[in-house]
């Protein structure tokens, strides 16, 4: 279920042509499901001790570059 809700949100950035240029919503929706999932905001948080604002930029960071590919969308750190 959460795959599909980001899945949808993934084909909204397709038909705004807002994803990298030849990502799929799919591929986008995939990547998206891994970098935002539980199994790795565990050992981050806890193991590595981020907080919870750190974790957050470092996902949106990732995210972006993963799948806009446009840097200047990309925080600073």
């Amino acid at each position: 279920m959460r795959f599909e809700g980001q899945r949808e949100i993934m084909i909204a950035l397709v038909q705004g042509d807002s994803l990298r240029p030849g990502l799929t919503a799919e591929q986008a929706a995939e990547t998206f499901s891994a970098l935002a999932s539980p199994e790795l905001h565990y050992p981050l948080t806890v193991r590595r001790g981020w907080s919870q604002p750190r974790y957050a930029r470092w996902l949106e960071q990732t995210v972006n570059a993963a799948l806009l590919g446009d840097a200047s969308t990309t925080a600073k750190t």
